[in-house]
């Protein structure tokens, strides 16, 4: 294993998985791996997989992206606005992210779960005995959950209500009033699934058809067929039986622009302002807000050997020797067709990669110097990169650094040799001596 770190923290471990902590917001989808489920928070994006762990990508402010060590065993997951829950196969519940309203404070007594559902400011939680527990507080709740709720097979949190379906197919409805999305429609019934949004309520009938109420209270003509419905802060997905997805509502970011051609869906969510689509390969479309990654699908991050992270960017070096960037700035952009590498680093806004017959590329911002690799130079057997200047260490022990030199970090001192290991920081470098 390779550790790089640059101003965030990431390492990649052997089996090729990713771990990182901080404010790290990966800004990627990891695609082409084996997803079961799917959910979209506040520009966040979660996915579980097959064997029980979750990925989360997007913003990271209060937490939200950063899963919490050990999950595993986990069956099902659901998105707030900033908080995140987990249900493990033993009926005990996970929660992270923002806790202002007390919403990732989990009774401790609550056993037996059989769903979840996370809104703004709350928790929501359905037992085996279909009775519902709720915790956090929501300030902006009108009615209050139905003491008295039993039969309940399927819970949903908007933002600042709560949406239950009983055995019986009916629906009841709580928290806020202001745009009606706790009013449910006189006579409401055979419902198979519920979505809530900001203000809006969904409700899927049996007969594929989709009944809406609050501030979206109109359906798009012509959807039906429809086996199962999403909603994001004020837009709406519905998939079909054959596989595809129909989008309306708020199309400020794209959001409802379902990616022509796209089939073979199994599963949706919408996030705040952003749409996920599950195929039935495992892999994961999105589209809409991207301005945090919750849209951005890359090639999948998977036999990892090393990992970099600096300020604008991310990198990562595969087993086959090729390298992947991603988070944005000039860094990302590697000289095409390169492969051969043995390791690597990334600067402020550069990165600087080692090949395996020992000479050295670079790329990215070069306004210093620091992707300008000296002719010449070779026996390389491993390297660093600062903000601005770049390091290699060679196989008889002494450096080479180009790049800025405004604080003398570029100055190699004179006569230093049998070094055996380099790090290059912002404004200085480190040196490592034996003998």
């Amino acid at each position: 294993m390779s550790l790089l770190a640059g101003l965030l923290s990431a390492v990649a471990q052997p089996s090729g998985s990713l771990v990182g902590w901080g404010n790290l917001e990966i800004r990627h989808v990891p695609a082409g791996t084996a997803f079961t489920r799917i959910a979209a928070g506040g520009a966040r994006s979660l996915a579980l997989k097959k064997d029980g762990t979750v990925v989360v990508w997007g913003f990271n402010d209060s937490g939200q992206s950063k899963v919490p060590e050990n999950l595993t065993n986990i069956i099902t997951i659901a998105a707030g606005v900033h908080h995140n829950l987990a249900l493990k196969s033993d009926g005990t519940i996970a929660a992270w992210g923002n806790n202002f309203s007390g919403q990732t404070d989990v009774p401790a007594v609550l056993r037996s779960v059989s769903a979840v559902a996370a809104g703004f400011y709350h928790s929501v939680a359905l037992k085996s005995d279909g009775t519902v527990v709720e915790w956090g507080q929501n300030p902006y709740s009108d009615k209050a959950m139905p003491a008295d709720l039993r039969n309940v097979t399927s819970i949903v949190a908007g933002w600042n209500h709560t949406l239950a379906l009983k055995k019986d197919g009916t629906v009841v409805a709580w928290g806020s009033l202001r745009c009606g999305q706790s009013v449910v429609p006189a006579g409401l019934s055979n419902v198979t699934a519920l979505a809530a949004g900001e203000c809006q309520s969904l409700a899927l009938k049996k007969d594929g058809t989709v009944v809406a109420w609050g501030s979206q209270g109109s359906v798009p003509a012509g959807v039906s067929n429809v086996i199962a419905i999403a909603s994001g802060e004020a837009h709406n997905l519905a998939l079909k039986k054959n596989g595809t997805v129909i989008a309306w509502g708020n199309n400020l970011f794209g959001q409802t622009n379902v990616p022509s051609g796209l089939t073979n869906v199994i599963a949706i969510a919408a996030g705040f302002r952003h749409s996920l689509a599950l195929k039935n390969d495992g892999s994961i479309v999105a589209w809409g807000a991207n301005g945090l990654g919750e849209s951005t699908v890359v090639t999948y991050l998977d036999n990892i050997t090393a990992l970099s992270g600096a300020y604008s960017h991310s990198l990562a070096l595969k087993t086959d020797g090729t390298v992947i960037a991603f988070w944005g700035g000039p860094a990302v952009n590697i000289p095409t067709g390169s492969t051969g590498y043995a390791t690597f680093a990334a600067g402020l806004e550069h990165g600087v990669a080692l090949q395996r017959d020992g000479s050295v590329q670079a790329w990215g911002s070069n306004n210093h110097g620091q992707s300008r690799v000296p002719v010449g130079l070779s026996n390389v057997i491993a390297v660093a990169a600062g903000w601005n200047h770049s390091l290699a260490l060679k196989n008889d022990g002494t450096v080479a650094a180009w790049g800025s030199n405004q604080h003398g970090q570029g100055a190699v001192p004179l006569g230093l040799s049998d070094v055996t290991a380099v790090a290059a920081g912002g404004l200085h470098i480190e040196r490592r001596i034996y003998g």
